[in-house]
């Protein structure tokens, strides 16, 4: 898979040039805040009829808060995407080669636009200090050319002098700088962080079912059965009226229960119409009140399907 982090503030819409070069195994990640200039409709065109997938998401304003949070995320997709992943920053913004040297055995490409032959962006810095020194160096050669007549007029002790004194340094040596601390390292090793603490998080409560899952309850019971102290068998008691009247409503408290729980109403509905209705059956006007009750409890519609199917029982 194919990641494209686009610092659309840095680059605009000159960034998305070559979107529809971008195949199916792509993926753009679009970072803007409210001070990035809008999309023209040709280029909302091109981006609905690309092949890749995109992402867009906006970035609390503040001083480098895109940089740091395209890091960032950068950071959690290294920690959750295959290994073989490839990403490309979209930015002019030199500071994101920090991030490619935090990752140097992952493919991090800064470029300045989705084109298969984007200009990379900027050589490392090392490069252009060397660049930069051949060419004092060359400067010096080109002025002693230059005054080379001159010399060859003086006497040799005056040249030699005059070499010496050339020789030395002009300027002391400057002291290493502290290294400046790495923002865009931090988040992302902030953002692996994260990722594998909730990956050993879940690791730890899918152990912790499995432990569950191995107790048997039928060996847990029948040791507290075994525990519990013998009863006497107490006389059987005479059914009255009220016993009657109390097993017919839990019967239709589990009939109920059990023939809406079968048309998938949610479980809630199940259990407080199925109390409702127990609890008034057989009294005075008891269909009409259950009716009226079902109707006020869940809405003329959903109310009045319930009661079509339990009507038979009450």
């Amino acid at each position: 898979m194919k990641y494209y982090l686009l610092d659309y503030e840095n680059v605009n819409s000159t960034g998305l040039d070559g979107v529809r070069e971008l195949g199916a195994d792509s993926r753009i990640i679009l970072f803007y805040t409210k001070n990035s200039s809008k999309i023209d409709l040709g280029m909302v065109n091109l981006l609905r009829d690309m092949k890749a997938e995109l992402s867009i998401i906006e970035v609390h304003h503040g001083k480098q808060a895109l940089d740091i949070q395209l890091a960032s995320y950068l950071g959690y997709l290294i920690g959750t995407e295959p290994n073989d992943s490839e990403y490309y920053i979209i930015s002019k913004d030199k500071g994101y080669r920090n991030v490619q040297s935090f990752w140097p055995d992952r493919h991090i490409v800064l470029c300045k636009n989705l084109n298969a032959d984007s200009e990379i962006v900027d050589e490392p810095a090392e490069e252009k200090k060397t660049a930069s020194k051949s060419r004092s160096r060359g400067g010096r050669k080109s002025t002693a050319t230059t005054t080379s007549n001159a010399k060859a007029a003086k006497s040799t002790e005056e040249l030699k002098a005059e070499e010496l004194k050339q020789a030395e340094p002009t300027e002391e040596p400057k002291p290493a700088e502290a290294p400046k601390p790495n923002a865009f390292a931090e988040a992302a090793a902030i953002a692996k962080a994260v990722v594998e603490a909730k990956k050993a998080r879940n690791e730890a409560e899918q152990k912790k079912k499995a432990e569950s899952k191995q107790k048997t309850p039928a060996k847990k019971k029948a040791a507290e059965k075994k525990a519990e102290p013998k009863k006497k068998a107490e006389p059987k008691k005479k059914t009255t009226a009220k016993q009657k009247a109390s097993d017919a409503r839990a019967e239709a408290n589990n009939e109920i229960q059990k023939i809406l729980s079968k048309e998938g109403f949610p479980e809630e509905v199940v259990n407080s119409t199925a109390s409702f209705v127990s609890k008034n059956i057989g009294k005075e006007g008891y269909k009409q009140k259950i009716y009226r009750g079902i109707i006020k409890e869940n809405g003329q519609k959903q109310g009045l399907a319930i009661y079509r199917l339990i009507k038979d029982r009450v």
